[in-house]
Order: structure tokens, then C-alpha cells, then sequence
């Protein structure tokens, strides 16, 4: 559902990425490839490699990713390809590169160290950066000097980034109140990273000035309903669920992906409604996230 949000505002703005380009936190490469209309069968999903284990729910946080597994045994049965190369793809986990590579979006791709961050590109080398995940950075202010340096002037740097409306809409809100042991465990983590680095609009606006930055468009999304809806969550039942999935997936997958049909068709009717954009693309609806076009001013 965040996904389905974020990759549709994308596609509104984000036209095209001129070359040469880079993603920054390409994860497993599956958002771009389908922002950019690529196509999987309806066989594979990205559960195929995580491992089912006890407390797996509780592995989301940057060194802890239940997602951090790599089968090079699995080829992906890709039904389309996406309609663009990006030149380099740059994230800090090994494991979601070589995932990545399998897509065909990828030229190039940089492993780098999420405490330290620096970009191997030469100075205004880039034309174009895609971040869809410069929040996750501990120093964002230090992140988006190395994007000011690679990037050629005026070049655009394409990100999302959280406003402090989301943290309204987070359970940790209620740690003097509720067991402390509960909410870490509902929360992941995910409170601590939004609260380093949400800021207003007129924040996000000063930080992209202070390295000579000018934002060219800016969108919100995520409604408030979204966001709340978002937060409570079924990850505390993920290693439950994976465990059944992983025991029918050795069963048949013919019935794996019978189960699949059924599971997205009940789930649609709950789901749909906060997908829908047309509801709630009014001029009073609250966003608790943003999504820019910056242009760069550096060098």
C-alpha cells in the first residue's frame, strides 16, 4: 500500500532520468523495475528467498533485514522489461545488489557504507538521482552534499522524504503509556528513523538551500488515513505466515499461487479504497510525506 502510493507519484513526475544516472538505495531493484513498467509472473514474489524464522518479524531495521538473502539458484520469470537503463545502482546491502542485477535496469553497481556515505562518482558527473531512500541515511545533511558534488549543475535529484506530520500517526508516540517491549516490537525501529530526519516543508525547503538545492516540484502524499492505516500493521505475524507460505510453496506451487489469487482478491476490498487516488486529491487533504524534484546549483 506505501509502495503503490509512493511509485505512483513518482510516475507522475519522474519522466524520464537522463543519463548518466544513478539510484541511490535500489534495494532489490523491484520498485523501479516496476515503476518504469517492467513485469514479473504472477509466480514470484520477493518472499521466495527470505528465510522463515523464528522472530523474523523483528528484522527491519538497516542491519537487521529479513529481506538480506540472496538464492542465486532463482531466475526471475520476467514477463516485460522496464522501458529505461539507470547507469548505476548504489545501496548498502550486497545481498539486494545481486538481487538487482537480475532485473536488466542496472549498469553499474556500488556498494556503500551507510555510516560513512560517499558516492564513487566523479565530481558533476550525474545528470540524474533517483533516491527513493535518502531518509533512511543517518546524516541526511552529509548525503545530500555528495549528491550536490556528483551531480552536474542543475542536474536533478528526484527523492521522498517524511514530514513530522507522520510522526502524529507512529504507536512509539505511546511509549510513557503502553510496555515498552510491545511497541518495539509493533514499532521495528521505524519511529527512531522518521523522528532523525522528518522535518516541515519550510525545513526540507532551508536543508535544500543550505547545499544549493531549488526545488523545481514538490508533491505530498500519503493521506493521514493512509499513514495510520499504514502503521498498524501485521509484520508481528510475518515469520506465522511466512512459515505457512514457504510449507505450501514446497506442497505445490500451483497451489501457492491459487492461494495468492485468493488472498489479493479478499484483501482488495479492504485495501482498494486507500489506493484510490481520486478521494482524496483535494486541495484540503493532509500529507504526511513528500515527494521533490530538485535541481542542483553546486559547482
Amino acid at each position: 500500500m506505501w509502495y503503490a502510493h509512493m511509485l505512483t507519484t513518482a510516475k507522475n513526475y519522474i519522466y524520464d532520468l537522463n543519463s548518466p544516472s544513478l539510484e541511490f538505495g535500489c534495494m532489490d531493484g523491484l520498485n523501479s523495475f516496476l515503476l518504469w513498467d517492467g513485469e514479473l509472473h504472477e509466480k514470484y514474489d520477493v518472499f521466495s528467498e527470505t528465510l522463515s524464522q523464528k522472530n523474523s518479524h523483528l528484522k527491519a531495521n538497516l542491519e537487521n533485514d529479513y529481506y538480506d538473502t540472496y538464492n542465486s539458484s532463482i531466475n526471475l520469470p520476467i514477463t516485460s522489461r522496464p522501458n529505461l537503463t539507470i547507469d548505476i545502482a548504489v545501496d548498502w546491502k550486497e545481498s539486494h545488489l545481486r538481487k538487482a542485477s537480475r532485473l536488466n535496469l542496472y549498469k553499474k553497481f556500488e556498494l556503500m557504507n551507510l555510516a560513512a556515505p560517499s558516492l564513487q562518482a566523479p565530481n558533476s558527473s550525474l545528470n540524474t538521482v533517483w533516491a527513493p531512500n535518502l531518509y533512511w541515511v543517518p546524516s541526511i545533511s552529509s548525503i545530500l552534499g555528495e549528491v550536490g558534488r556528483v551531480l552536474s549543475r542543475q542536474g536533478r535529484l528526484f527523492t521522498i522524504l517524511p514530514d513530522r506530520s507522520q510522526l502524529n500517526h507512529m504507536s512509539f508516540k505511546y511509549a510513557n503509556i503502553a510496555p515498552e517491549s510491545w511497541l518495539k516490537m509493533i514499532d521495528r525501529g521505524r519511529y527512531e528513523n522518521v523522528s532523525n530526519n522528518a522535518r516541515t516543508l519550510d525545513q526540507w525547503n532551508a536543508l535544500f538551500i543550505e547545499h544549493k538545492f531549488k526545488i523545481e516540484r514538490h508533491k505530498g502524499f500519503i493521506p493521514d488515513i493512509v499513514a495510520r492505516t499504514y502503521d498498524i500493521g501485521f509484520r508481528p505475524m510475518f515469520s506465522v505466515l511466512l512459515d505457512i507460505y514457504k510449507k505450501l510453496d514446497a506442497k505445490s506451487n500451483t497451489e501457492l499461487i491459487s492461494w495468492k489469487r485468493y488472498w489479493i482478491n479478499e484483501i482488495t476490498s479492504l485495501l482498494a479504497p486507500l489506493v484510490d487516488t481520486d478521494w482524496y486529491e483535494k486541495p484540503d487533504t493532509a500529507y504526511d510525506w513528500h515527494f521533490f524534484e530538485l535541481r542542483n546549483f553546486n559547482n
